[in-house]
């Protein structure tokens, strides 16, 4: 009893009011024609939108609409979502088909044409017998230091040894090596061929190819009667120019780690491209080669023509023997530009036979 009138009892209500904002949305006629596929009109956008509930205001000049989404309709959050009500009210069947325009962007570029090149060189390198090497980047700086090489002034603060404790301004010293340990090895011909990194003495980072044969240019076999080639100036020369194209030498005399005698400048187009020479017989008696000749070329100033077709011409082809006297110590590259300097359209191709002197 004493429970009971204790009990009070009070009467009333709760009222819950939902302070949400609509969502509004904007989309264009441009929007709604590539999403659906066709153009709608702007009056059935309209019209369709408003009898589903949406608010709308229209912006005459910018052909598009600011929707406001009703707040019951929970699954309209983007403009996609509007189209598809509108797509659903005019309906699917209506739609007429329109093929996927697709076109591929064109993507050839500089960096795609100098991977195709460096390939086909590497390619051509290895059908002309040599071997690929791979080396560091990195080289010793006393050995640079003997074949006259400048050091890079970026200095490497934490080196992987004591032999490779700077950038490698040239492939050539590590071909060299790589031919030591190969000659070592009992290996009477090799051939080896590296495409790589290398830094000018402000650490400018370049792409060289370096190619290198040491000892014979071609084994014994039974062919040539067990008795090797050695190799010589003319024939490394030969063997390079099948992998990279034609070029033109030019005389020099002033990289002191190869021959004075046996040294040239190489040029393609008027060019200068690289070089190309004996190792010093220095630098081979102190490293332990046999006669050894080395080229390395600048790989961003090669020339990569394409190969076009052409027909045939109607008439046969002709040949012509020119005979010069010159003075003895005359250069034939002189010569060469002369022609050249003709631009004769006729004119395929000249070289020089042979040379005739007095007794």
């Amino acid at each position: 009893a004493g429970f009971k009138d204790s009990l009070s009892l009070f009467a009333g209500s709760q009222q819950s009011l939902l302070n949400t904002e609509p969502i509004t949305l904007s989309i264009s006629l441009g929007e709604l024609k590539n999403m659906i596929g066709q153009e709608v009109a702007r009056n059935d956008v309209v019209k369709i939108l408003k009898k589903l509930g949406f608010e709308i205001a229209v912006n005459v000049e910018q052909e598009s609409f600011n929707v406001k989404v009703p707040l019951f309709r929970h699954d309209i959050v983007n403009s996609h979502d509007i189209c598809e009500e509108i797509v659903r009210i005019i309906g699917i069947d209506n739609i007429a088909s329109t093929p996927l325009n697709f076109s591929e962007k064109n993507r050839l570029n500089k960096t795609y044409f100098d991977y195709k090149n460096a390939l086909n060189l590497r390619r051509r390198a290895a059908d002309n017998g040599f071997f690929e090497s791979v080396h560091y980047v990195f080289d010793s700086l006393d050995e640079l230091s003997e074949l006259n090489f400048k050091p890079c002034k970026i200095k490497i603060l934490n080196p992987i040894n004591n032999e490779l404790n700077t950038l490698r301004p040239a492939l050539v010293n590590h071909l060299l090596s790589s031919s030591e340990k190969n000659i070592k090895n009992s290996k009477r011909s090799v051939r080896l061929f590296e495409l790589g990194e290398v830094f000018d003495e402000n650490a400018n980072q370049g792409l060289n190819l370096g190619f290198v044969v040491s000892g014979l240019l071609k084994e014994p076999t039974l062919i040539n009667g067990a008795k090797g080639e050695e190799a010589n100036f003319y024939a490394f020369a030969a063997i390079v120019q099948n992998v990279i194209g034609k070029f033109e030498l030019k005389p020099c005399h002033e990289i002191t780690y190869l021959s004075p005698y046996e040294q040239a400048h190489l040029y393609q187009n008027g060019e200068k491209i690289g070089y190309i020479g004996r190792v010093d017989a220095r630098v081979e008696a102190k490293r332990d080669l046999p006669k050894t000749y080395v080229c390395e070329i600048d790989f961003a100033k090669l020339k990569f023509e394409p190969v076009l077709a052409v027909p045939y011409s109607k008439f046969q082809s002709m040949t012509r023997d020119l005979s010069l006297i010159v003075p003895e110590n005359f250069e034939a590259g002189r010569i060469y530009e002369c022609i050249r300097g003709l631009n004769l359209k006729e004119l395929k191709e000249f070289l020089p036979v042979d040379i005739y002197k007095d007794a």
